[in-house]
């Protein structure tokens, strides 16, 4: 947890998915209130974690897409004025 909270400090746009190998329903709240995405635990399923880890990328990239597009329609509606 002491981790998690210098990772968000750090950059709270990273998506954090925490793995332990203990589950309580106050540690996966207490990880998601402080900045956790998600909040799985051991066993893994390689296959689960692979999907979820999939899904965290594509909304990344679909991010990243929508602040290059915004950044380029201040820029073009700043040279128009």
């Amino acid at each position: 947890m002491a981790l998690l909270g210098r990772i968000v400090e750090w950059d709270p746009t990273i998506e954090v998915v925490m793995l332990s190998g203990e589950y309580s329903s106050e540690l996966a709240v207490k990880a998601i209130q402080k900045g956790a995405c998600d909040y799985l635990t051991k066993p893994i399923i390689p296959v689960a974690l692979r999907e979820r880890l999939d899904l965290l990328i594509e909304a990344a990239k679909k991010r990243r897409h929508t602040g290059r597009l915004e950044g380029e329609l201040l820029d073009a509606s700043s040279s128009a004025t």
